[in-house]
Formats: structure tokens, C-alpha cells, sequence
């Protein structure tokens, strides 16, 4: 999933070694911030930009919450990337369902942490999201995210915006 990744243009850890009858992975240290820690509103884009292109390979993380994300620092350039890590949940689909529950469930990790923030932070998401995702997928998975909302267990989650 590291090398789906980063085929789809995401910054992720790369593997050093790998020992199947041990059990060891050894991958890179990716220095930087927690995203949880520095997310805001801006950082949002950058979130929307970074998911949308994991659909695009149809990947789904299966654990997409900013502790998740490492906002990398490279002082050399000036530059910050954002890298995404922990993959063990992972899994390939092309389902509108599987992307849907995954932006949904990042929504309601935002509500729960990020709460100050939501609105502009969705939207922002969405924007990202929307435009960086191909042939206009994004607006059918984040339309599919509304109906999962809508569906009776979570109606409140919906209504509480």
C-alpha cells in the first residue's frame, strides 16, 4: 500500500527492509508535526488534495484521522508535505460506498477534535476533495457521504451540523 501510495503522489514512509518469517519491518522515520497538533482550515485542503488522490488508485486507508498525517518539514527547500502513515487497516476497492464511509468517518473525527473549526474545515475538505478526484467521482462520493449520514443510526451525527 506504501508503493500505491506513492504511485498516486502521496508522501509516505518508505520500507528499508522487510523480514516475512520474523515479522520486521523496518521503514522510514518521517520527521514533522503531527497534523493533529497544527490542523486548521487551510490544512484542510491539503487533506482533501491527499484522500482524493488515494481514491484515484482506490485506495482506502481504513483509519483516516489527522494522527494519521505528518506535516513534514523540509528546511532544504522551504517546503512542507504533508506524508500519511499507518496502513493497517488498508484495503483496494472501487465502491463509492467504501470512499463514502471513509470521508464520512474523517468528518466525524474532525467534528469530535477539530470542532471549532468544522465548517470551514469540510468545506475546504470538500473543495479539495472535489477537484482533485477524477471524472467527477468526488462529488458522487461526497453525495454518498450525505446519504450515509441521512441512513437512521447516523441521522443525529447529520443534524448536528
Amino acid at each position: 500500500m506504501l508503493s500505491k501510495a506513492k504511485e498516486a503522489g502521496i508522501r509516505s514512509p518508505y520500507v528499508y527492509f522487510l523480514d516475512t518469517h520474523r515479522n520486521e519491518i523496518i521503514m522510514e522515520y518521517i520527521e514533522g508535526v503531527n497534523l493533529k497538533t497544527v490542523f486548521s482550515a487551510d490544512l484542510a485542503l491539503r487533506l482533501g488534495e491527499c484522500i482524493a488522490k488515494l481514491h484515484s488508485k482506490n485506495i482506502i486507508h481504513g483509519d483516516v484521522t489527522t494522527s494519521n498525517f505528518i506535516l513534514e518539514s523540509r528546511p532544504r527547500d522551504g517546503y512542507t508535505e504533508l506524508a500519511i502513515i499507518d496502513f493497517g487497516l488498508s484495503f483496494f476497492s472501487q465502491r463509492l460506498e467504501d470512499m463514502a464511509s471513509e470521508v464520512r468517518m474523517l468528518k466525524e473525527v474532525l467534528t469530535s477534535v477539530h470542532y471549532e473549526i468544522i465548517d470551514q474545515a469540510f468545506s475546504n475538505f470538500s473543495e479539495a476533495y472535489s477537484s482533485f478526484s477524477p471524472f467527477g467521482r468526488g462529488r458522487k462520493v461526497l453525495r454518498k457521504v450525505d446519504e450515509i449520514q441521512s441512513r437512521g443510526r447516523y441521522s443525529r451525527i447529520a443534524n448536528s451540523y
